[in-house]
């Protein structure tokens, strides 16, 4: 769905969506993205050619007080603020706040000298309470939170692919 909206907003820009595995033995997955799929895209059409990652994990618990966390350590570029006027523009119900979080696929991205941020929830990983547990199934899934994340996410991606310099 989120796709199908920003193709019918006539991005400026490409946008990946990208779900990467191995995460958990050493994020494998991004690290071969970034070796391949972004390595040959800046190679190709220079180092603008990448706007950076705005990376969601853990977006579906919600420990009640509707929060989210950006994890940013100061390296997002523009993105952090794009998610701060994409909450305020769409009135998202999220109580966002900000962190330096890696332990992610977006920390990737910063080493390859990206912009990146992560959105997650609250808990900040390890506060789940099933985190890495095999207890961890979809039945802890908050769906009107992952919902707004969801949102979040979209409109998010929306201000930066259609003017990523304002």
């Amino acid at each position: 769905m989120t796709a199908r909206t920003l193709k019918e907003l006539d991005p400026k820009h490409t946008v990946h969506f990208v779900a990467y595995d191995l995460e958990e033995v050493g994020l494998v997955g991004s690290a071969v993205y970034i070796g391949s799929v972004v390595s040959a895209t800046r190679e190709r059409e220079g180092e603008g050619a990448i706007i950076g990652n705005l990376h969601s994990d853990m977006i579906g618990y919600d420990g009640g007080q509707r929060e989210a966390v950006i994890g940013t350590c100061n390296r997002a570029g523009s993105i952090d603020e794009a998610i701060l006027r994409a909450s305020e523009m769409i009135g998202s119900p999220l109580n966002l706040s900000e962190d330096c979080l890696g332990r992610s696929d977006h920390q990737h991205f910063w080493d390859a000298g990206l912009p990146a941020a992560i959105l997650t929830d609250g808990a900040k990983y390890d506060l789940y309470p099933w985190y890495h547990d095999p207890a961890d199934t979809v039945d802890k899934l908050n769906i009107p939170y992952l919902g707004s994340m969801i949102q979040l996410t979209a409109a998010t991606t929306a201000l930066l692919t259609i003017a990523p310099e304002d």
